[in-house]
């Protein structure tokens, strides 16, 4: 028969107590929360006064914190940021700030002979949104190629101006229009990242 589960000689810390109630008031808490330590293997803390979640300590280069909240105050990051890190196997980067994660991934961008660090720049140099080159060699839409070729051809031509290009006029081929060039054929466009 099924019953309520009746604690006896109950065994925290090397003392034996004969109930949980013998228990509870040894630790100044309640026979619920005897009972929950004991459930989840957390004897060790009761009557410590200490709630919440268990010390965790944290080595962020080379430097223990007593748990992720004193690291992350030591470091002016969230709370959020440590576990994040943690979870991400770079927690020795935490607290870098946003540019410490960045100069290594960039890769250089080549087309038409023009050479940038970075997509993006390139995007911004060409007069694209950022994120357009990105995007055009990732879908790999004939219009979208042809824009950006067209754009590096104009470049070029004229020299990198740094700002957004002027538009074309009206009866000149329109980027993204369809025409007649061949996006990954045409003479300049080599579609990979220079060396």
């Amino acid at each position: 028969m099924m019953g309520r589960r009746v604690w006896t000689d109950i065994e925290i810390g090397g003392r034996v107590f004969p109930t949980l109630q013998a228990a509870a008031d040894h630790f100044g808490c309640t026979p619920e929360t005897v009972v929950r330590a004991i459930r989840t293997g957390r004897t060790h803390r009761l009557g410590s006064g200490t709630g919440g979640p268990e010390a965790c300590p944290v080595r962020i280069r080379g430097i223990v914190d007593d748990s992720p909240r004193a690291a992350a105050r030591a470091l002016g990051v969230g709370t959020a940021a440590i576990w994040q890190a943690n979870a991400q196997n770079r927690i020795d980067r935490v607290g870098l700030g946003f540019g410490a994660r960045t100069p290594f991934r960039s890769r250089r961008f080549a087309i038409g002979g023009l050479s940038w660090p970075s997509m993006r720049s390139a995007d911004i140099d060409l007069g694209f949104p950022p994120g357009t080159i990105s995007r055009a060699l990732r879908t790999g839409r004939r219009g979208a190629l042809e824009a950006v070729l067209a754009a590096a051809m104009r470049t070029a031509a004229d020299g990198p101006t740094g700002r957004r290009l002027r538009a074309a006029p009206k009866d000149e081929h329109q980027p993204g229009r369809g025409g007649s060039a061949r996006a990954r054929g045409a003479e300049g466009w080599t579609g990979e990242r220079a060396p």
